[in-house]
């Protein structure tokens, strides 16, 4: 598709679409377009674990905040 794409615009060549190659294509990109969704919502959630495990370090180590702080930031997402 994107060969055809660059013929038809830098050298003014045309071709057919087979709507079958064409169906089978925009099949795949749906599918692989899904699948980095799930990927992206699975990386979000890890992201945000290792985020609250590393707030939970730094309230332990005391250097910025303690737990209370960090309850309390909690309870006022919450």
């Amino acid at each position: 598709m994107v060969q055809s794409y660059v013929d038809a615009q830098m050298y003014g060549i045309k071709s057919k679409n087979d709507p079958r190659i064409t169906k089978l294509v925009n099949t795949l990109i749906g599918y692989n377009s899904m699948q980095a969704l799930a990927v992206n919502i699975v990386g979000g959630v890890s992201n945000t674990l290792v985020g609250e495990w590393q707030m939970m370090i730094e309230a332990g180590a005391g250097e910025y905040y303690n737990f209370k702080d960090y309850g309390i930031a909690k309870a006022r997402i919450f």
